[in-house]
């Protein structure tokens, strides 16, 4: 019996050791959310702006006439505001379902984004959080009873 009794101490010591010990983790196991980056975006105007005005340049060499367009086209960078999220689901299908509805009942821009696990549909680009209530009151009228304020990066018109 003390045999018996021996053997299930040392087991359970052995057990107790194991299961203290740390875990390791893999490297494979460490994933970074990336989803956040959005860079800002300037476009360059990739025209040929240049005109060169060549009936002048024909009668007098000194009278050449030269014009160059140096504008650029500033992509309007995105910023930190608000929406109002009326759905959210694991079906994509179901998402765009939902956010055709919503475009057809409102006129404000709807946007379906995926962040893991989940498609949400969301409305509205809202600079402050007066209009985003003002949204969300709207949406409430239209159904949407479960809508409710979001913090996101919106595109400002």
């Amino acid at each position: 019996m003390k045999k018996l009794f021996s053997l299930f101490a040392i087991v359970t010591l052995l057990l107790i050791m194991v299961s203290c010990a740390p875990k390791k983790q893999n490297q494979e196991e460490v994933i970074s959310d990336t989803t956040a980056y959005k860079p800002i975006i300037m476009e360059e105007n990739t025209e040929d702006t240049t005109n060169v005005d060549t009936e002048a340049m024909s009668t007098s060499a000194d009278t050449t006439k030269s014009t160059v367009d140096t504008t650029m086209n500033i992509t309007t960078a995105p910023q930190s505001g608000y929406r109002v999220q009326v759905f959210a689901t694991f079906s994509e299908e179901k998402a765009d379902m939902i956010a055709n509805q919503v475009r057809e009942r409102t006129t404000e821009p709807v946007y379906v984004e995926y962040i893991a696990p989940y498609y949400k549909v969301r409305v509205g680009d809202c600079t402050t959080r007066d209009e985003a209530e003002s949204l969300k009151s709207n949406l409430f009228g239209l159904g949407y009873s479960d809508a409710f304020i979001v913090q996101d990066t919106i595109n400002p018109k």
